[in-house]
């Protein structure tokens, strides 16, 4: 009973609470496979809901407000809202993620967006294909997550083998172990 009660405040934590999901993220972040296709999923999500609705005539910032609302991770909520404010006070989008001279290839370090996206954002600005150019991030990071879980699985089925034989042979064990103190 004890332990479904912890378990059950640790969920609570972690998924109820604003100061827990943020704890969470931040630990689902500086995992190593977890980490990285949390942030290629964030940046999918993103790219995809944006780009859909400014193809759809949405105002853009409009937009990373209905998106802001979409998106279950705190990190990314606050940077959209950080970058919607910057689009309102005139602003680029590219320039918000830390984008500061394509030429010169000045790039103020963001710990959501990188290089890559903030270049292709800026690239879709400029030419005023920005929701053509949010698609292509979309389509890059949907197949870079799909690549990501089929690895994972790969990796976790030699894990998933051991400890089925693990289990089978505590089972069998178990079984077979009265019947040879019952010879002695």
């Amino acid at each position: 009973g004890a332990i479904l009660i912890v378990v059950f405040l640790l969920w609570f934590l972690t998924h109820k609470t604003r100061m827990g999901k943020w704890a969470f993220e931040s630990l689902i972040a500086i995992m190593p496979v977890f980490g990285r296709i949390s942030h290629e999923k964030n940046i999918m999500l993103f790219a995809s809901n944006i780009g859909m609705l400014l193809d759809s005539g949405v105002l853009i910032s409009n937009a990373f407000e209905i998106t802001e609302k979409t998106l279950d991770n705190l990190h990314y909520k606050v940077a959209l809202a950080n970058i919607r404010h910057g689009s309102i006070m005139g602003k680029n989008v590219s320039e918000m993620m830390g984008l500061k001279d394509i030429k010169t290839q000045t790039f103020e370090e963001h710990p959501l967006f990188p290089l890559q996206v903030a270049q292709m954002i800026h690239i879709g600005e400029v030419t005023g294909s920005l929701a053509k150019m949010l698609m292509k991030i979309r389509e890059n990071y949907h197949k870079s997550v799909d690549y990501s879980l089929k690895n994972l699985s790969t990796m976790v089925e030699p894990l998933m083998i051991f400890f089925v034989a693990l289990l089978v042979g505590s089972i069998l064990l178990a079984v077979m172990l009265p019947f040879f103190y019952i010879g002695s």
